[in-house]
C-alpha cells in the first residue's frame, strides 16, 4: 500500500520513488502534483531511466492534474535518450520529427534515433521508423522494410501499427499492399480490443459489407457504426464511412440527408474525400438543398 511505497522511497530506493510519483500523480486523485513530481525527479536524479520516461509522458499529456508542457517533455525525453533508453530515445525522436516542444525539425536525426531506438527494442519506434521509410522522410524510402517493421510491432502488441497496418489492408493505402478484408479485421479488431475509436467504427463497417447477405447482422453492425459516429471527438474518417453506408444503403435503408450530414462532418474536420463528397452533394442537391457556395467551398 500506500505507507510501504513512502517507507521504500522514505530509504531512497530509486524505484520505490518512482512508484510512489506514480501512486500519488495518477491513482491518489491528488490536486496537487508537485510531491508526486518531486519523488520522480528524485527517482530520475538517483539513475531511474523510467522515472525520466514517465515525467517526460506526464509532461507530454498533463497526467494527474500536471498542465501540458512540451518543452519540459522534450527536457526529460532528452535527458532518457542520453542515457540510452530506447523509449526516450523514441519519444525524443517524435519531438524532432514535428519540431515541437521547442526544438528544431530535424527529420534525419529523428530517423536515426528511431533507429537507434528499434535496436533498442522499441515497439513504437518501429511504427515511427516505418512510417518515415514509407514516405522516405529523413532519407531514401523503402517500403518493403516500412512495411515489415510495421507488421512486427503490430504482431508485438502496439496499438498504433495494429491500426495503421489494419488501414491499409482495408484500403490498400499504403506500403503496395492488397486489398485484404480478413487480415484488415485481425489488425483492426485487436486495435479495437485496446479502446481505438477509428478501428472500432472501421470493424462494424466490415461487418456491415462482409454481411450484406444478412440483413439482421448488417443491419445490427450499422447500428455500432452509427453509435460509434455519434460520440463526441469521433475521427472524421468514422464520419465518412458512415456517411458512405447512409449513401449506399448497406445495412439499412438509403438515406441521403443522413449521408450529407456525416459528410459534412467530416469535411468540416478537414477530410478531402469527405470535402469531395460534400461538394458533389451540394451542387446535386442531393439529400438536401442544392447549395453552389457550399458545393465551391
Amino acid at each position: 500500500g500506500l505507507e510501504w511505497m513512502r517507507k521504500s522511497a522514505d530509504a531512497g530506493d530509486a524505484e520505490g520513488m518512482r512508484n510512489l510519483g506514480n501512486f500519488l500523480l495518477r491513482y491518489e486523485g491528488t490536486k496537487d502534483p508537485r510531491e508526486a513530481l518531486a519523488w520522480l525527479e528524485r527517482s530520475a536524479t538517483n539513475g531511474n531511466v523510467d522515472a525520466l520516461l514517465d515525467l517526460g509522458s506526464t509532461y507530454e499529456h498533463g497526467h494527474g492534474n500536471v498542465p501540458v508542457d512540451k518543452a519540459k517533455a522534450v527536457q526529460w525525453y532528452r535527458k532518457g535518450a542520453e542515457l540510452g533508453a530506447p523509449e526516450s530515445i523514441n519519444n525524443y525522436a517524435r519531438f524532432l520529427r514535428t519540431g515541437e516542444g521547442g526544438v528544431a525539425k530535424d527529420e534525419k536525426a529523428a530517423r536515426d534515433l528511431f533507429e537507434k531506438a528499434v535496436a533498442g527494442g522499441s515497439n513504437y519506434a518501429k511504427c515511427n521508423l516505418g512510417e518515415m521509410l514509407d514516405d522516405g522522410d529523413g532519407g531514401d524510402p523503402d517500403r518493403q522494410r516500412a512495411w515489415k517493421l510495421m507488421v512486427d510491432a503490430a504482431d508485438s502488441g502496439n496499438e498504433i501499427c495494429q491500426l495503421e497496418v489494419g488501414y491499409d489492408l482495408r484500403y490498400a493505402k499504403n506500403y503496395e499492399q492488397k486489398f485484404d478484408l480478413d487480415r484488415a479485421r485481425h489488425y483492426l479488431e485487436l486495435s479495437a480490443a485496446q479502446g481505438d475509436e477509428l478501428s472500432r467504427g472501421l470493424v462494424a463497417e466490415l461487418n456491415i459489407i462482409q454481411n450484406e447477405g444478412d440483413i439482421g447482422k448488417a443491419s445490427a453492425a450499422r447500428t455500432v457504426l452509427q453509435k460509434v459516429a455519434d460520440e463526441p471527438g469521433v475521427p472524421a474518417h468514422i464520419q465518412y464511412v458512415m456517411g458512405v453506408e447512409c449513401m449506399l444503403g448497406r445495412g439499412g435503408p438509403v438515406d441521403y440527408p443522413c449521408a450529407r450530414q456525416r459528410f459534412l462532418k467530416a469535411a468540416d474536420a478537414g477530410l478531402p474525400v469527405a470535402e469531395q463528397m460534400m461538394g458533389f452533394l451540394a451542387l446535386s442537391g442531393i439529400g438536401g438543398r442544392q447549395d453552389f457556395g457550399q458545393a465551391e467551398s
